[in-house]
């Protein structure tokens, strides 16, 4: 888990898909249309895991981070406890056609509520 979960907080679950291309491994997550990369596996989901964190932390502080989910297709869900549901993931494509599926993970990711 990213950060901390707080009783203020929603958690979003996010799946993310890993991606070889070239010499190098792509973290993708195509309900943020968030990536990053690093030349191994457990170096690019470090990297998406700063990137997420950074992404998450500079749209809150601007007020924009809800709008930005709504205009991928995330829906709020407030009951029984407020929650993000994302978007289906059969629209989404690999990043590029050169890439080459290795693996997914998930990860859950805490963002404050109000």
């Amino acid at each position: 888990m990213s950060k901390l979960v707080k009783s203020s907080n929603i958690v979003l679950n996010l799946e993310v898909q890993l991606y070889k291309e070239d010499k190098y491994f792509i973290a993708f997550c195509p309900a943020l249309n968030l990536s990053a990369y690093g030349n191994t596996e457990v170096k690019a989901k470090k990297a998406f895991e700063i990137e997420m964190n950074i992404f998450i932390e500079e749209t809150h502080k601007k007020g924009t981070f809800e709008k930005y989910l709504l205009q991928q297709g995330w829906q709020l869900k407030l009951l029984p406890e407020p929650r993000y549901q994302q978007p289906p993931l059969q629209k989404y494509k690999k990043p590029s056609s050169a890439a080459t599926y290795t693996d997914v993970f998930n990860t859950k990711v805490s963002i404050p509520c109000c």
